[in-house]
């Protein structure tokens, strides 16, 4: 991070207690992602198994090819237990709260570098003491690659085992993927990101756990990259439903997507602003 003249994190550099700017914010969540330079993906999941650690610590380094990675897959093969650890470290992955959360979903859709896919997991204090780093970086289809030439070499040996450590690869790729991968199929390229309609972004947020109205328009707003918004608050007191406000802010910003039921339907777009914080604009 020395190469960064800012460090951006949400709780820290939003006043929490000053309505306004938290929702001016919480509008520009989308530009604030967009302009990182990256978009650092730290999961709560702790390793604790040295030979996993290693494992994780050097494919991101190596190829499949190279001597060192030959023999720690060797090493693996040879010992049943060390692949039931990895197995458990991927379920564990695949279990962790980050990938189930509507904000951080968000942040995937409107970062500039979201098909980087890298995923820090954190390493016991007790490895991390014995020459290892406090956190790893896990690219998400280099960690693929590997785990499913361990699938194949295990199919030899132990087809049982091998099944196994298919099926915690299957969760992992699951949950490490955006979900609905229709919207990563039917994407709009335009500028140095990549947007989404609509009704792409309702379908992958639709099972992240958001109920709060105004919350849930933003992240559709952040997620198409929309340029207008309305004061969600204002209109909730005026008593407009939220399928109401998706659908005025679908004909503000052009996007027929909100009155269909079409995943193939491709949006209007209107040119990205500049960065800046968005004041919500009142309902008329």
């Amino acid at each position: 991070m020395r190469h960064h003249e800012y460090i951006w994190i949400d709780k820290e550099c939003i006043e929490q207690e000053d309505s306004l700017e938290k929702e001016q914010a919480i509008q520009s969540m989308d530009r604030v992602y967009h302009f990182a330079a990256r978009t650092l993906c730290l999961l709560e999941t702790h390793i604790s198994n040295s030979t996993t650690a290693d494992f994780f610590q050097l494919l991101n380094k190596e190829s499949l090819q190279h001597p060192d990675m030959r023999v720690l897959s060797g090493v693996l093969l040879q010992h049943p237990k060390y692949i039931d650890d990895l197995i458990n470290a991927l379920h564990l992955i695949a279990n962790d709260r980050w990938f189930t959360r509507a904000w951080i979903t968000q942040k995937r859709l409107c970062s500039a570098d979201n098909t980087s896919q890298q995923l820090w997991v954190l390493i016991d204090p007790s490895l991390s003491n014995r020459g290892r780093p406090e956190e790893i970086c896990l690219d998400v289809e280099l960690l693929q690659d590997h785990v499913l030439h361990l699938c194949n070499k295990l199919e030899t040996q132990d087809k049982g085992l091998a099944r196994r450590l298919a099926d915690a690869l299957g969760r992992f790729h699951a949950a490490s993927r955006l979900p609905k991968g229709g919207a990563w199929r039917r994407r709009i390229t335009q500028a140095a990101r990549e947007h989404f309609d609509a009704l792409q972004v309702l379908h992958v947020l639709e099972d992240q756990g958001c109920l709060i109205q105004s919350d849930k328009l933003a992240l559709i707003g952040n997620g198409c990259g929309w340029n207008k918004r309305i004061n969600a608050k204002e209109a909730a007191t005026r008593g407009f439903s939220y399928s109401a406000c998706v659908w005025m802010l679908g004909l503000l910003n052009g996007d027929a997507a909100v009155f269909c039921q079409d995943e193939l339907i491709v949006s209007i777009r209107i040119p990205t602003a500049q960065p800046g914080f968005r004041s919500p604009r009142h309902v008329s």
